[in-house]
């Protein structure tokens, strides 16, 4: 296979297409439309601006690949930069549309998964928060003068307080350990350390999930082994992604086969034996596609999991505060039970 020069985009675009304006764009260009042409039809009020300086440095004699990678976001472009140097215009689009679309799937099973349960426990503890702030210690100066016996309340205020203040010190913690590892290099060793000192599965199958999904794909346009390893060596904004085609990379030079080369510490133990029945299968993209449906029942199963547990904290938090709520609404009652 050809691979091409490509340059790196020369200046910076101030707006950026949407994925709905690239989807049309590559449908377009699949119906042998020209690319200038295509341009004008996909044009509307928002992407005008877009589509104007495009065409007007076409008509300029601008590259191509130099300038259009410049109207793409980051997440976008480093995907088609990557495999800029293999494709066409129109199988790199195709391609970078297609790994886009499946990186989102897969976030939006996430987020359908996760969001509520962690929109309940985050309601939950603002809800106990602004309780143990603003409502706990003024019900018990109302009910001290009515009522001696308030010790126990008074422990599970402080205890309160400790809670609050340790989420608080584990939500500061978790922030500045994201804003720390983002970097590539300390993503990297991070997962290597989970890799070989905990039993870090989860990470594990998704990113070995994403690694064949950009392979697969890869495979399907006709792109050589090599050539793929290479693609995804070159994925910017997928440092784990690049980390391993590294590791396959160098055991491919080593000599292994690609089911040894698959066979890594960091990777997925169930892909090395999908790869070896694929290697040997006459439908070896069959092979792939299981891989990849077990993986995502896999994953389903587990955010359901971790969705319950998650459910049943915020739940588990509401309730003892009500218990408690009740108990100091409880305390006149008493009183007048005594009478």
């Amino acid at each position: 296979m050809h691979i091409k020069k490509v340059k790196l985009p020369v200046f910076k675009a101030k707006v950026y297409f949407k994925s709905e304006d690239l989807f049309a764009l590559e449908a377009l260009l699949r119906s042998d439309i020209d690319l200038k042409n295509a341009l004008l039809l996909i044009k509307t009020k928002q992407n005008k601006e877009i589509v104007e300086e495009l065409i007007q440095k076409l008509n300029h004699g601008s590259l191509l690949e130099e300038i259009f990678p410049a109207f793409l976001k980051s997440d976008v472009r480093s995907y088609f930069l990557a495999l800029a140097p293999y494709l066409s215009l129109l199988e790199n689009l195709y391609l970078t549309l297609k790994l886009f679309k499946e990186k989102k799937a897969l976030e939006s099973s996430i987020q359908k998964a996760l969001v509520y349960p962690l929109g309940m426990l985050f309601l939950s503890l603002a809800g106990v928060y602004l309780f143990n702030s603003f409502c706990f210690d003024g019900l018990l100066s109302a009910f001290s003068s009515l009522s001696s016996n308030l010790k126990g309340l008074e422990i599970f205020k402080e205890i309160l307080d400790f809670t609050i203040s340790l989420i608080f010190i584990l939500i500061v913690l978790i922030l500045g350990l994201l804003l720390y590892f983002l970097r590539p290099k300390r993503q990297v060793l991070a997962y290597v350390f989970l890799c070989k000192y905990l039993s870090f599965s989860v990470l594990k199958d998704y990113l070995s999930n994403e690694f064949m999904i950009y392979f697969k794909e890869c495979q399907a346009l006709g792109i050589k082994t090599y050539d793929t390893i290479n693609i995804l060596k070159h994925l910017k904004e997928k440092p784990l992604i690049t980390f391993l085609a590294h590791e396959v990379d160098r055991a491919l030079l080593r000599g292994d086969d690609l089911k040894g080369a698959m066979s890594q510490p960091f990777i997925d133990e169930r892909l090395a034996y999908f790869i070896k029945i694929a290697s040997s299968s006459v439908d070896s993209f069959r092979m792939i596609d299981l891989y990849l449906n077990d993986f995502k029942a896999r994953f389903s199963r587990f955010c359901l999991k971790l969705a319950k547990i998650i459910q049943i904290g915020a739940y588990a938090l509401v309730g003892i505060l009500i218990i408690f709520v009740y108990q100091i609404l409880f305390i006149p009652m008493s009183m007048l039970g005594g009478i």
